[in-house]
């Protein structure tokens, strides 16, 4: 199980440590930095200590995931995490390749950039899910723009674009009013063709990052040549033209969400409620 937990712990610290900037009118883009992941050891020392000494809430019936969060496992990774885990190493495995941070309109927009190998490598933006971020796709980095590593072509190579969603990671989030979908796949576009200087481009997204990548296609059609998406979120079809098969999964899954989508009804409706417990604790982050 615990081969489970450190990707989580990576995601927890990025969330408690990502840097905000300050509300401010720009152009709409500025150039971008270069930027490296290199958290001062007094935030990682204040996260440790929060869960070390943190207030445990009473187990309920039998600590797995009946009633929610799983006691026993939450247990397990507050003590991987205080005992085991090594940030510095994960650290490292966060910069080994390039990354940059750019102004958008309001947003300081955090993002790696492999260009791939080959004549002529084709751009894609990759747009991770909720709760996630960049982490999810570290590891194919290398895979997606220099295939010829892992026994494939190097033509086949892309140029790898993948952003921190705004208020993710070390991407900035917004000072006043929540922003959507629609908003970030315009600050995509912007990072795409005005900032990276690409005509034309694919996108792939999964959980959010396809809400955000379909966007892109719908509104940015001109520039968007391709997309891929490893979550569709609806049916298009009516209930006319669902087969039986189909309007029984779809009772199932409406079933499935009414029971286990209670969080997500509370984080989408009322933000500010959850916000104070989420931010002020690790270990309630990571419940």
């Amino acid at each position: 199980m615990k081969k489970t937990i450190p990707s989580t712990i990576v995601y927890l610290i990025t969330l408690f440590v990502g840097i905000s900037s300050v509300a401010a009118q720009h152009a709409e883009y500025d150039e971008p930095v270069p930027f490296r992941v290199n958290i001062p050891e007094t935030k990682l020392t204040y996260v440790l200590d929060r869960v070390k000494n943190a207030n445990w809430a009473g187990r309920i019936g039998d600590g797995g995931w009946s009633y929610g969060m799983s006691y026993d496992y939450l247990k397990e990774i507050s003590s991987y995490w205080t005992e085991d885990y090594d940030w510095r190493k994960e650290e490292r495995k966060l910069n080994q390749f390039p990354q940059f941070k750019v102004r958008i309109e309001d947003f300081d927009i955090h993002y790696y950039y492999e260009k791939g190998s080959g004549s002529n490598p084709q751009p894609v933006i990759f747009t991770h899910g909720w709760p996630g971020s960049v982490f999810e796709f570290v590891h194919a980095i290398d895979r997606l723009a220099h295939p010829e590593k892992f026994g494939g072509n190097a033509e086949d190579g892309l140029d790898v674009i993948i952003p921190s969603l705004p208020g993710f990671g070390f991407s900035s989030k917004p000072e006043e009013n929540p922003i959507g979908p629609v908003t970030t796949a315009r600050l995509w576009n912007t990072l795409m063709t005005k900032v990276l200087g690409y005509d034309s481009y694919g996108a792939q997204g999964g959980d959010l990052g396809c809400i955000v990548t379909t966007y892109l296609a719908h509104g940015h059609s001109e520039h968007v040549k391709a997309i891929h998406l490893n979550l569709v979120p609806s049916s298009f079809k009516t209930d006319e033209q669902m087969t039986p098969e189909e309007k029984d999964w779809m009772k199932n899954a409406q079933a499935f969400m009414d029971r286990e989508l209670d969080y997500f009804s509370l984080q989408a409706n009322k933000p500010q409620t959850p916000s104070f417990a989420l931010v002020d604790s690790p270990l309630g982050t990571a419940a």
